[in-house]
């Protein structure tokens, strides 16, 4: 398995890990991405997509979509696909 990167257990030959993002929609230093990395019989990275990115949304993303009474909390949003985890024969 690579550095930093977490296998998945029911999924031999598959691990992700996380870094930091750099998103606008984001406060800074507060966003990160998700990827999927497809392993070779040595444990080496042959691909890696990102899946996925969280973080905290910057309030000014809130007041611009009219979510006023929200934005002075700290709000945070995940996304990931889960299409490439789907098991595949």
């Amino acid at each position: 398995t690579p550095p930093g990167a977490q296998t998945l257990a029911p999924r031999p030959g598959l691990a992700y890990r996380v870094a930091a993002g750099d998103d606008p929609c984001f406060f800074p230093g507060r966003c990160a991405e998700v990827f999927l990395c497809r392993l070779g019989a040595d444990d080496a990275v042959l691909s890696e997509e990102r899946v996925g990115l969280f973080g905290v949304v910057h309030p000014e993303v809130l007041a611009n979509y009219g979510l006023v009474k929200i934005h002075a909390y700290p709000t945070s949003v995940l996304e990931l696909d889960l299409e490439p985890l789907q098991y595949e024969p």
